[in-house]
């Protein structure tokens, strides 16, 4: 009798390391597949701060940008009154020639 219960404590025993081993063989995998994840992590946050970095860039260039075009509209304002003003002056310009060309045509009359 003390043979059975010898027996069954070794089996018992035996079950127990066998799951012992397989709780130890789980935890390795788990710390492998945590270490596996937390380099991921990293690299996911190298990879969202570069994203930040970019977007900041972006921004800084998109508002430069927008200067330029705000400059560039201004300028083109400013060119378009001053070939207003232009074509007025010229407009002025091609009335009095026609004036004084005229007036050089009665004056080589009044000579003739």
């Amino acid at each position: 009798r003390l043979s059975e219960e010898n027996n069954r404590s070794n089996e018992m025993l035996t079950n127990l390391q066998n799951a012992k081993d397989v709780l130890e063989q789980r935890v390795t995998i788990l710390a492998s597949t945590l270490e596996a994840a937390q380099i991921a992590v990293q690299e996911l946050e190298h990879q969202l701060e570069v994203a930040e970095n970019d977007v900041v860039r972006l921004s800084e260039e998109n508002n430069r940008s927008n200067e330029m075009l705000t400059n560039l509209q201004n300028a083109k304002d400013v060119l378009e009154q001053r070939v207003t003003i232009l074509a007025s002056t010229l407009e002025a310009a091609q009335i009095a020639v026609q004036e004084l060309e005229h007036q050089l045509e009665v004056a080589e009359n009044d000579v003739v």
